[in-house]
């Protein structure tokens, strides 16, 4: 059950961390301001969500060891 969760999370992260890369992509190539600050605020996101990303891989990966 457990593994299965982490699975689950670790699929949404991936699927946030390539939405936010992409939309920060397409805003960036605006030329406004407020588009600037748009992206710099999505590449934040971004950030977090590979973050996440990697913290779901390790503890699938402890849970493979250990199991």
């Amino acid at each position: 059950m457990l593994e299965i969760l982490i699975i689950i999370g670790m699929g949404t992260s991936l699927a946030l961390t390539l939405a936010s890369l992409v939309a920060g992509v397409f805003i960036m190539s605006r030329v406004q301001d407020k588009a600037r600050r748009q992206s710099n605020v999505l590449m934040r996101y971004r950030v977090i969500f590979q973050l996440a990303t990697v913290g779901f891989f390790i503890a699938w990966m402890a849970l493979q060891k250990s199991g």
